[in-house]
């Protein structure tokens, strides 16, 4: 509670960039709307400053969805990783409907072995490390947070979701020591652990079993972060 009331706090003779620049990487055809809900979430927990990423022929869409959120339309890694120096951004949400082709796992591995901002890896993120867990080895060492559900959870780990579902506490353990992490598992009872550390929170409802959901949060600790 320390620690909500030192976000809520504030001083009079503050500006935009005090509360951080949280930058949301995501979208894909089809799928924009969670890139989307991700940022809005950013902006709405209290970030100063928030850019929605995406592929450049998308960007008109998130023009006419976003008001108070930045857009920046991705031309090439090389652009987003200037975009990341330049702009002050603070920390990095990737995976919100992004998608698995190539492109996508380009700049994901761009972002994990080339910048520094704290992490947060959601949906289809998760989805691109499960098919190379070496990318969260090669990543350069910062505060990492992953958000799977059980069927996530199941890819990184290979393990059945029957599995992960009865061992999700020692799965979650070993994951988050081997890879230096912070595991949000997701569920009617989500666990939240660095591998050292537990915290289970059991107010989960059905209510929250709705598509975007998961891109909601992705923003909500991203917001948190840049502050």
């Amino acid at each position: 509670m320390q620690s909500l009331r030192h976000l809520l706090t504030r001083r009079p003779d503050t500006h935009k960039f005090d509360y951080g620049h949280a930058l949301i990487l995501g979208g894909s055809t089809g799928k924009t709307g969670a890139v989307c809900l991700a940022a809005r979430a950013a902006m709405r927990t209290g970030a100063g400053v928030v850019t929605a990423a995406l592929p450049g022929k998308l960007n008109p869409i998130l023009e006419t969805l976003l008001v108070e959120e930045m857009t920046f339309p991705i031309g090439s890694a090389g652009d987003l990783l200037s975009f990341i120096a330049d702009r002050r951004v603070s920390v990095i949400g990737a995976g919100p409907g992004m998608g698995t082709a190539e492109e996508a796992r380009s700049i994901l591995g761009s972002i994990l072995e080339q910048t520094g901002q704290p992490l947060v890896l959601d949906a289809d993120a998760l989805n691109i490390c499960a098919k190379d867990l070496n990318m969260l080895q090669r990543m350069r060492p910062r505060p990492c947070i992953l958000t799977p559900h059980p069927g996530e959870f199941s890819r990184l780990t290979g393990f059945e979701a029957d599995m992960v579902l009865k061992e999700t506490k020692r799965l979650a353990k070993e994951f988050a020591l081997r890879y230096n992490l912070v595991l949000v598992v997701k569920g009617h009872r989500t666990l939240v652990t660095d591998g050292k550390t537990f915290f289970e929170n059991d107010t989960g409802n059905p209510g929250m079993a709705t598509a975007g959901s998961g891109d909601v949060l992705t923003g909500v600790i991203c917001g948190l972060l840049a502050q």
